[in-house]
């Protein structure tokens, strides 16, 4: 049985709170998710695939989050310290898809929003600790974790950014990404890949248009130092400011450029081509 390694925060609902029958997920009252919760503390991959369906078709149901995530979530940071790998990538690649909504936040009722925050910093600083420990995975095991890692490693510390696309189950995709700049809000669509940061201004996905880089990355003379450290495998601490270089190395370590090129531009700054602002690509939100 996989055991609970880091404490809940403080503000958490109890599972046995009679609480969850007044929450609300996708399909009524929440009074499943505290068992579904428990049901993670008694078992291991491949057994909890089912569980994790459960868990987000009910609280991360197409993107929507309801009254319950915000309750379930810090239960997560149990799972999050030294212990099973995969598990505590699950929980990674599960809270980054919630924070890759910028608006999901707000959403949080006022009793249960300062434990889900909490939960939230502490996956972010669990975030450098669980790369290191897939690095040391064997490669087949890089191969099958490491891109959910990386989606949820972006989601976590370069700031929401909705409909990003950087893997689909165990299959790495190029960065795509639909959203609107935060300054018209013009709604865009691009695609951030080796070739750059293009504009789809077509339903079919073909015209793109190169987007103008005002400020080029600021990860990629970063991405040198980061490469070294992966290839040391050094006992020594990863400096949290390289933890986005460190997703667009291991990228690397997997053979695809393309992923670890889309990690790197999201933090580049374009120029909208409507009113003409400098924004980030990361910070184009929904």
């Amino acid at each position: 049985m996989p055991p609970y390694r880091s404490p809940v925060p403080d503000g958490t609902i109890a599972l046995d709170d009679a609480r969850w029958s007044t929450l609300r997920h996708a399909y009524g009252a929440a009074t499943d998710t505290p068992e579904a919760l428990r049901a993670l503390a008694r078992t291991r991959w491949p057994d909890d695939i089912a569980i994790w369906s459960d868990l987000y078709g009910s609280l991360c149901h197409q993107g929507a989050v309801f009254p319950a995530t915000f309750a379930a979530v810090p239960h997560l940071v149990r799972f999050v310290g030294p212990g099973d790998l995969r598990r505590r990538v699950d929980v990674l690649s599960f809270v980054g898809a919630l924070a890759m909504d910028p608006f999901a936040r707000d959403a949080a009722p006022p009793e249960l929003a300062p434990a889900y925050d909490a939960a939230l910093s502490t996956m972010r600083d669990c975030a450098l600790d669980i790369l290191r420990a897939a690095n040391s995975a064997g490669r087949r095991a890089k191969g099958s974790i490491v891109p959910s890692l990386i989606a949820g490693t972006v989601a976590l510390h370069c700031g929401a950014v909705r409909g990003l696309s950087l893997c689909e189950g165990n299959s790495v995709e190029a960065g795509w990404f639909s959203g609107s700049c935060p300054a018209c809000e013009r709604e865009v669509r691009f695609i951030v890949d080796a070739e750059g940061i293009r504009e789809i201004e077509s339903l079919d996905g073909k015209r793109r248009t190169p987007q103008r880089v005002l400020e080029p990355s600021r990860l990629r003379p970063a991405l040198p130092a980061a490469r070294t450290i992966i290839t040391n495998e050094s006992n020594a601490p990863w400096p949290a400011e390289l933890a986005l270089a460190f997703t667009a190395a291991l990228a690397d370590e997997l053979d695809d450029a393309a992923l670890g090129e889309a990690v790197i531009q999201l933090d580049a700054v374009i120029e909208c081509s409507r009113c003409r602002a400098a924004v980030r690509v990361a910070d184009h939100g929904y």
